[in-house]
Protein backbone atom coordinates (compact mmCIF):
# COMPACT_ATOMS: atom_id res chain seq x y z
CA UNK A 1 0.00 0.00 0.00
CA UNK A 2 1.14 3.54 -0.62
CA UNK A 3 0.58 6.72 1.31
CA UNK A 4 -1.30 9.22 -0.72
CA UNK A 5 1.23 12.01 -0.44
CA UNK A 6 2.04 15.28 -2.11
CA UNK A 7 5.25 17.21 -1.71
CA UNK A 8 6.72 14.63 0.67
CA UNK A 9 4.04 14.91 3.35
CA UNK A 10 0.51 13.64 3.77
CA UNK A 11 -1.64 16.30 2.19
CA UNK A 12 -3.95 17.74 4.84
CA UNK A 13 -4.45 21.25 3.62
CA UNK A 14 -3.22 24.27 1.69
CA UNK A 15 -3.38 28.00 2.27
CA UNK A 16 -6.77 29.74 2.55
CA UNK A 17 -9.35 28.32 0.11
CA UNK A 18 -7.18 25.32 -0.63
CA UNK A 19 -6.81 24.22 3.00
CA UNK A 20 -10.46 23.71 3.82
CA UNK A 21 -11.37 27.35 4.23
CA UNK A 22 -14.27 28.72 2.26
CA UNK A 23 -15.36 32.32 1.96
CA UNK A 24 -18.77 33.05 3.38
CA UNK A 25 -20.67 35.61 5.40
CA UNK A 26 -18.25 37.19 7.85
CA UNK A 27 -15.07 35.95 6.17
CA UNK A 28 -13.29 32.61 5.99
CA UNK A 29 -14.81 29.48 7.53
CA UNK A 30 -13.70 25.86 7.77
CA UNK A 31 -15.14 23.43 5.20
CA UNK A 32 -16.73 20.63 7.21
CA UNK A 33 -17.75 18.50 4.23
CA UNK A 34 -15.50 16.61 1.85
CA UNK A 35 -14.75 18.41 -1.41
CA UNK A 36 -13.67 16.37 -4.44
CA UNK A 37 -10.53 17.40 -6.25
CA UNK A 38 -10.58 17.40 -10.03
CA UNK A 39 -7.67 16.36 -12.26
CA UNK A 40 -6.26 13.82 -9.78
CA UNK A 41 -3.33 11.80 -11.13
CA UNK A 42 -4.73 8.46 -12.27
CA UNK A 43 -3.28 4.96 -12.16
CA UNK A 44 -3.57 2.56 -15.12
CA UNK A 45 -6.63 0.32 -15.01
CA UNK A 46 -8.52 2.17 -12.30
CA UNK A 47 -9.89 5.58 -11.42
CA UNK A 48 -8.78 7.44 -8.32
CA UNK A 49 -10.96 10.02 -6.62
CA UNK A 50 -9.65 12.34 -3.90
CA UNK A 51 -11.77 14.23 -1.38
CA UNK A 52 -10.57 16.66 1.29
CA UNK A 53 -12.26 18.18 4.31
CA UNK A 54 -11.25 19.98 7.47
CA UNK A 55 -10.15 16.93 9.45
CA UNK A 56 -10.28 14.08 6.99
CA UNK A 57 -9.30 13.01 3.50
CA UNK A 58 -10.85 10.19 1.49
CA UNK A 59 -9.13 8.52 -1.44
CA UNK A 60 -11.28 6.06 -3.42
CA UNK A 61 -10.05 3.58 -6.01
CA UNK A 62 -12.70 2.58 -8.55
CA UNK A 63 -12.75 -0.07 -11.25
CA UNK A 64 -13.15 1.10 -14.87
CA UNK A 65 -16.90 0.37 -14.60
CA UNK A 66 -17.32 2.37 -11.37
CA UNK A 67 -17.18 -0.27 -8.65
CA UNK A 68 -15.18 0.57 -5.52
CA UNK A 69 -12.04 -1.52 -5.16
CA UNK A 70 -10.81 0.23 -2.03
CA UNK A 71 -10.63 3.44 -0.06
CA UNK A 72 -8.31 5.21 2.34
CA UNK A 73 -9.26 7.63 5.12
CA UNK A 74 -6.40 9.92 6.13
CA UNK A 75 -6.54 11.90 9.35
CA UNK A 76 -4.38 13.51 12.00
CA UNK A 77 -4.23 11.53 15.25
CA UNK A 78 -4.29 13.07 18.72
CA UNK A 79 -0.49 12.92 18.84
CA UNK A 80 -0.37 15.13 15.73
CA UNK A 81 0.88 12.38 13.42
CA UNK A 82 -0.73 11.41 10.14
CA UNK A 83 -2.67 8.14 10.01
CA UNK A 84 -4.27 6.19 7.18
CA UNK A 85 -7.02 3.61 7.44
CA UNK A 86 -7.09 1.65 4.17
CA UNK A 87 -9.82 -0.82 3.17
CA UNK A 88 -9.62 -3.33 0.33
CA UNK A 89 -12.20 -6.05 -0.43
CA UNK A 90 -11.00 -9.43 0.75
CA UNK A 91 -8.21 -7.91 2.85
CA UNK A 92 -10.26 -5.69 5.15
CA UNK A 93 -8.64 -2.78 6.97
CA UNK A 94 -5.02 -1.81 7.50
CA UNK A 95 -4.32 0.97 10.01
CA UNK A 96 -1.03 2.73 9.52
CA UNK A 97 0.89 5.78 10.65
CA UNK A 98 2.74 7.99 8.21
CA UNK A 99 6.48 7.94 8.81
CA UNK A 100 7.38 11.27 7.19
CA UNK A 101 11.01 10.31 6.59
CA UNK A 102 12.14 13.58 8.18
CA UNK A 103 14.07 12.17 11.17
CA UNK A 104 17.20 14.07 10.18
CA UNK A 105 17.43 17.65 8.92
CA UNK A 106 20.27 16.47 6.69
CA UNK A 107 18.24 13.85 4.87
CA UNK A 108 14.69 13.89 3.50
CA UNK A 109 13.35 10.44 2.71
CA UNK A 110 10.09 9.36 1.12
CA UNK A 111 7.13 9.04 3.52
CA UNK A 112 6.00 5.46 4.08
CA UNK A 113 3.11 3.79 5.87
CA UNK A 114 4.08 1.81 8.97
CA UNK A 115 1.77 -0.47 11.00
CA UNK A 116 -0.02 1.39 13.79
CA UNK A 117 -1.98 0.53 16.90
CA UNK A 118 -5.67 0.60 17.67
CA UNK A 119 -8.10 2.23 15.28
CA UNK A 120 -10.25 5.01 16.81
CA UNK A 121 -13.39 3.53 15.20
CA UNK A 122 -15.95 5.70 16.99
CA UNK A 123 -14.05 8.93 16.31
CA UNK A 124 -13.37 8.09 12.65
CA UNK A 125 -16.98 7.05 12.05
CA UNK A 126 -18.21 10.32 13.57
CA UNK A 127 -15.71 12.35 11.50
CA UNK A 128 -16.73 10.60 8.29
CA UNK A 129 -20.47 10.83 9.05
CA UNK A 130 -20.14 14.60 9.33
CA UNK A 131 -17.65 15.19 6.52
CA UNK A 132 -19.17 12.67 4.11
CA UNK A 133 -22.74 13.96 4.37
CA UNK A 134 -22.64 15.49 0.88
CA UNK A 135 -21.05 12.50 -0.89
CA UNK A 136 -23.14 10.47 -3.29
CA UNK A 137 -25.26 8.03 -1.28
CA UNK A 138 -23.77 4.71 -2.52
CA UNK A 139 -20.20 5.78 -1.71
CA UNK A 140 -21.12 7.26 1.67
CA UNK A 141 -23.09 4.15 2.63
CA UNK A 142 -20.27 1.82 1.55
CA UNK A 143 -17.70 3.61 3.70
CA UNK A 144 -20.07 3.80 6.69
CA UNK A 145 -20.96 0.10 6.32
CA UNK A 146 -17.28 -0.91 6.23
CA UNK A 147 -16.51 1.26 9.27
CA UNK A 148 -19.46 -0.24 11.15
CA UNK A 149 -18.47 -3.81 10.25
CA UNK A 150 -14.78 -3.09 10.93
CA UNK A 151 -13.71 -5.45 8.16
Amino acid sequence: MTAEARGGKIFLGRVKAECGLVRGKGGWHRRSVLKEYQNVRQEPGRRRRWFEGEELELIVWETPVGGVEGFQLCYVARDGGGRALTWRPGAGFAHTRVDEGDASPLKNETPVLMPDGAVPWTELTALFSKAGAALETPLRELVLARLAARN
